[in-house]
Order: C-alpha cells, then structure tokens, then sequence
C-alpha cells in the first residue's frame, strides 16, 4: 500500500497503526525502516515521525535506529488497559458532573447516542461510540485527565476492534449500556451512572476471557484470531 496524501507523517502513522490493529505486523514483530519506507512509499523522515509516535501511543517499544518491535499485547495488559480506561471514565463522568452545566452534556450526550442508533449498521458507528465516552473527557476541566485518557486511546481501539469481533457483542448491546449510562446521568444519579460506566467496560473483559480459555486448548496466541 502506498500513501499519497499531504502530510505523509500523519498518513504513515495511520496507515502502520491500522496495519498493527488489522494485525499484517503481530505483536512482538520488529518492524524496520527500510521495510516502511518500501510499504508505503516514502522517504526515512516520515517512517521515524510515525514510529515515534506510536511509541508514545504504546504500540511500539524498543525503538532503535533502524526501526521499532511492536508491543507483545497479551492478556494482562489488555486488562491493564480496560482497568485504566473505566477508572478514567468513573472520574471524567464525575468531573462533567461538577464543572459543566449538566443540560449542555445531556444535549450532546443525547445526539451521539441518536447518531449511534441511526449508524448503527455504518462503519461511522464507530466514531460515534467514541465520541459518547469523549464527551465526559471534554466537559470534565481536567487537562491531565484528557491527555493519560487519549495516550492509551490507541491500545483501546484495539480492544474496541476485538470486542466486536465476538459475536456476543454486539452494537445493539454496547448502545443500551451507553443509554443506561446516559439516563442515569440525565437524572443526576452519579452512584448509579458510575455502576454503568462499571458493568459498560467488566463487559469488555467477557470476551478475552472467552478467548483466553480458547486458545489455551489450542496454543495460539490470544489475539491470533483477531483477522
């Protein structure tokens, strides 16, 4: 695949990082400069800045002149991940709750959930249903809490993509706990929201449990069956 657009750091990054999430680079592979800049069709300068931040997303580690391994992404830190992901939801719900007037997170958290259920059977689903967790982060008036939430928004994409990839979870599913959440905000109840926000990401763990037990029978590894 060759990359034609403008800024050819930001089109690079994306394309590796899709690259990973789709796994045609597995975990724990090293990845080259050379055989970026073959794949995509562009010069050292790119390839370093996409690398770089990736890196810094937590897809990559080892960094080394000559290019990068990808994360070993095993089954404690995608608990990890959704550990940290629903105690910075917990407190940015919390947070929107005490710095922003609730009405106007209501109107915009009752649009994202109207766009979820029309998109619903459309690839813009997705945007939607990041933009439903987004809004307690931007309406919570902490700037660090924004920041640790989008550092490990990539490794979260992940799980999001493996999430639906088990056909016990489904979108119908993901949009009911993301309408429990909203009423129980919209009526002021945090303790109840909050045990949502609890239940929404426990129900991320169901299926890397699945998985986990799987492929211990069959010796693969736990996101091999990802594509």
């Amino acid at each position: 695949m060759v990359v034609r657009k403008t800024k050819l750091s930001d089109q690079v990054y994306d394309a590796l990082k899709q690259d990973i999430l789709n796994q045609i680079f597995g975990f724990g592979e090293k990845v080259t400069n050379r055989d970026l800049q073959e794949r995509y069709g562009v010069s050292s300068t790119p390839v370093r800045d996409a690398i770089n931040r990736l890196y810094h997303d937590g897809f990559l580690d080892k960094i080394s002149t000559s290019g990068a391994r990808i994360i070993s992404f095993d089954f404690k830190i995608a608990l990890e991940v959704i550990e940290v992901m629903s105690m910075l939801n917990r407190e940015a719900l919390s947070l929107s709750m005490k710095y922003t007037p609730r009405e106007k997170v209501i109107l915009q958290l009752k649009e994202t959930l109207d766009n979820q259920l029309q998109y619903i059977n459309d690839d813009s689903y997705f945007e939607y249903d990041r933009q439903f967790h987004q809004l307690f982060f931007d309406f919570c008036g902490n700037a660090r809490i924004r920041h640790i939430y989008s550092q490990h928004g990539v490794l979260w994409l992940l799980l999001v993509k493996f999430y639906y990839a088990d056909k016990e979870m489904t979108r119908d599913r993901a949009v009911l706990q993301h309408q429990h959440v909203f009423e129980a905000y919209r009526q002021g109840d945090i303790p109840l929201a909050l045990r949502y926000i609890d239940d929404h990401f426990n129900d991320a763990i169901r299926p890397l449990s699945r998985m986990l037990a799987r492929n211990k029978e069959t010796g693969r590894p736990l996101f091999g069956s990802l594509v």
